[in-house]
């Protein structure tokens, strides 16, 4: 239900850890070998990034919708370029490279 609610393991882990419901124990859990499973994918990439994960993610989702509010401010002004390689429309000025022989 929370990772549902998350969409990511790291994030529905900081959500259960800032539940009020949740009380800490007073002693360490053992250590105990993985299950005989596989780990999904996502999880795995999550555990790469470490305790760092949700801040990364959130940080990014910010560039994110940064870069889609300057393409829509551009695009209404005429500002966007195209890429010469992919012809993809929407290329912001600073992700342009020009040659300067031109």
């Amino acid at each position: 239900e929370t990772f549902a609610e998350a969409g990511s393991y790291c994030e529905a882990r900081a959500i259960i850890q800032d539940s009020s419901e949740v009380t800490s124990n007073s002693s360490k859990r053992p250590n105990k070998p993985a299950p005989p499973v596989e780990m999904p994918g996502i999880l795995r990439k999550e555990m790469a990034l470490g305790h760092h994960a949700v801040a990364i993610q959130a940080a990014l989702a910010k560039r994110k919708q940064v870069r889609s509010g300057r393409i829509a401010q551009l695009k209404a002004v005429g500002g966007l370029g195209t890429c010469g390689c992919c012809f993809d429309d929407e290329l912001l000025p600073e992700e342009e490279l020009r040659c300067s022989s031109a």
